[in-house]
């Protein structure tokens, strides 16, 4: 029973690092078979535009984008599946909007 006791202290301790560590999303953009959708949160219509059309030139059809809240300030987050060169060039409109 002891062991158990352990077992289940270290896993709360886990867990409550998990959610304090996690980022908080300001928005969550999701592409699925190449659609872009807001999942959470608010942009610009215009961003979304733009996030359409940077993945279909760089063929992304899966990944999310997130908008990370640093103070007042928003940065960007993505999933491994979207490439280097599509961050970045989202981070370029994103910092333009």
């Amino acid at each position: 029973m002891d062991h158990a006791f352990k077992i289940i202290v270290i896993l709360g301790v886990l867990a409550l690092v998990w959610v304090a560590l996690r980022p908080n999303f300001v928005f969550l953009i999701r592409i699925d078979n190449g659609v872009v959708q807001l999942a959470k949160g608010k942009v610009s219509p215009e961003f979304l535009i733009h996030v359409t059309e940077v993945c279909r030139q760089r063929d992304v059809m899966h990944g999310w984008i997130g908008g990370v809240g640093r103070g007042r300030r928003v940065r960007l987050a993505f999933s491994p599946s979207i490439p280097a060169n599509c961050r970045q060039q989202l981070r370029n409109v994103w910092a333009m909007s």
